[in-house]
C-alpha cells in the first residue's frame, strides 16, 4: 500500500536511474511487478532501494522538486524528513 500511495509502477515510468545508466527500467518494471503481486513471500527491499535512490537521484543529483503522494502531500513530507 505504501508503494501505491507513491504511484506504485507508474512511480518508475520515467527514472532518472536509467537515463544515469544505473537501471534497466523494463527489467525493473518486470521484478516490480513479480514482487508486488507476491508481496507476501517476496523480498520488497531491492523496491524499496529503487525508490529511495531513484527519489534522491532526482531531487538531490538534479533539483527536481519531491513527487507528490495520494492526497497531495509531498513524498518527503510524509515521511517526516522535512527539513524544519
Amino acid at each position: 500500500q505504501a508503494l501505491a500511495r507513491i504511484g506504485g509502477e507508474h512511480f518508475f515510468d520515467t527514472m532518472t536511474l536509467e537515463s544515469a545508466g544505473w537501471v534497466d527500467r523494463a527489467r525493473f518494471q518486470r521484478a516490480y511487478r513479480d514482487r508486488i503481486g507476491n508481496y507476501r513471500d517476496a523480498n520488497l527491499w531491492p523496491l524499496w532501494m529503487t525508490f529511495a535512490i531513484e527519489l534522491w537521484h532526482r531531487m538531490i543529483v538534479l533539483g527536481q522538486e519531491p513527487p507528490d503522494i495520494a492526497g497531495g502531500v509531498s513524498a518527503v513530507a510524509a515521511t517526516g524528513l522535512a527539513a524544519g
